[in-house]
């Protein structure tokens, strides 16, 4: 089913919701240990604001390590959009698109789920997607050194506006993603010290659907495509979606 898949089939319950007076840091902190990457601002299971991973660089920008201990209430997005159940994954994806989001909620019948762009990667079936890597990558994610400063890597980020850094400037061998990184940036790390390991190198003339398997099989969220040993692109979470919603408006529009 795929792209036509219920949004109710990979929703799942927020894990955990934060008090609007709570430290941008100390939500980063549970977070990374629970290995999610939403902030959901609200009180008890009642939502009313998020901090998606990429407001981070931006916030950093502009508050340095000072964004450690300041207010989720300052930071907060609005409440993301609620969706049907039976709303399609495809449709989801054109709605995060539109609207910048990579975090939907999504009506359970009484009970608030949340559905982000990592479960459009989860939904996707190998026949779909069947662009090629080349046609859907758009260049590589901005690289800083391993001896650079992990804040760096954040500014990196902020500057090209894309949530992910690379780490290696000739040959890509890591990531930084971006709340491990402001994590470690306010410790003083290196991006070196920092980065996550990519585990997902592809060949340009590859179909995007194979790739996206690849990620999910790994679990990560940044995949490096190369011309033999030449780095010629990255694509991440953010992509995909793009993609995906593309193929949904094509399907409809043909279908």
């Amino acid at each position: 089913m795929g792209l036509n898949d219920k949004v109710s089939l990979y929703a799942s319950a927020p894990a955990i919701t934060f008090e609007p007076s709570t430290s941008l840091g100390d939500a980063v902190s549970a977070l990374l240990v629970l290995h999610k990457h939403r902030i959901l601002v609200g009180r008890g299971v009642a939502v009313t604001g998020v901090v998606e991973p990429g407001d981070i660089p931006s916030l950093f920008e502009r508050l340095g390590a000072g964004l450690w201990d300041t207010p989720l209430s300052l930071v907060a997005k609005a409440r993301p959009p609620v969706v049907r159940g039976d709303t399609p994954v495809g449709e989801a994806a054109e709605l995060m698109v539109r609207t910048g989001l990579s975090t939907l909620l999504v009506d359970l019948g009484g009970v608030t789920g949340v559905f982000t762009s990592w479960d459009v990667l989860q939904a996707i079936e190998p026949g779909e997607l069947l662009t090629p890597v080349s046609e859907a990558a758009e260049g590589l994610h901005p690289r800083v050194s391993p001896d650079e400063p992990v804040e760096a890597g954040l500014e990196a980020m902020a500057s090209s506006g894309r949530a992910i850094a690379l780490v290696g400037v000739e040959s890509p061998w890591g990531f930084l993603e971006p709340l491990s990184a402001l994590k470690a940036a306010v410790e003083g790390a290196r991006a070196g010290d920092a980065a996550e390991p990519i585990d997902v190198f592809t060949h340009c003339e590859g179909a995007l659907s194979e790739v996206v398997a690849a990620m999910v099989d790994a679990a990560t969220r940044v995949a490096v495509v190369h011309s033999g040993w030449k780095p010629l692109a990255s694509l991440d979470e953010g992509d995909i979606v793009r993609a995906a919603a593309w193929s949904w408006r094509s399907q409809r529009s043909t279908g």
